[in-house]
């Protein structure tokens, strides 16, 4: 039987597929993922049907679609020979690096996108931009931005709404009131 649904990865490797069909969760073993990461949309083949206890067993055939298209993690390894260990705890623990990466060093948290080669190899991680130091705190909110696709800058019109509401809170000055706008939390 074939059918699509949504995989739901493990750190050790193996992963779930939950069906569009609404059906019970099939266990993926690791070897059987296809290339598929946490979140994706996949076409996957019932290797076992559920019996007793135990869930029914698939094979993933292709990603349909992937849920995830950039996201952020710490270069690790030699200068030659880098890898990533992104910082999502349902991607692989360790990704193939692709990209320019003269500028990278180990310990540099990068932006990447995912890059499919289009087999059934989990993708690579496509240097994108180095963020900084891996133990800088800044850094957090660009995992943040990276795991809900934020946009990198706000549209105009939010824009001159916060600046029209910083001007009104400044006006109103509260006295007794700290501001922390500018330190660091």
């Amino acid at each position: 039987m074939r059918g699509a649904g949504r995989y739901h990865a493990t750190r050790a490797g193996f992963g779930f597929i939950t069906p569009d069909d609404d059906g019970d969760d099939l266990y993926v073993p690791a070897e059987e993922s296809g290339g598929a990461l946490h979140g994706d949309l996949v076409a996957y083949h019932l290797t076992r049907s559920p019996h007793g206890r135990f869930r029914g067993e698939a094979t993933v055939l292709s990603v349909l679609e992937r849920r995830l298209h950039r996201f952020t993690g710490v270069v690790r390894g030699s200068a030659k020979r880098p890898h990533l260990v992104p910082d999502h705890p349902r991607l692989p623990s360790v990704m193939r690096l692709r990209g320019r990466l003269g500028s990278v060093s180990a310990g540099d948290r990068i932006l990447c996108e995912l890059h499919d080669a289009g087999s059934r190899r989990p993708p690579a991680a496509m240097l994108v931009r180095v963020l900084g130091d891996a133990d800088d705190p800044r850094g957090d909110f660009e995992i943040v931005r990276a795991e809900f696709a934020l946009p990198e800058a706000f549209p105009p019109a939010v824009t001159a709404a916060a600046d029209a509401w910083q001007l009104r809170a400044d006006l109103e000055g509260r006295p007794g009131r700290r501001a922390f706008r500018d330190d660091l939390t």
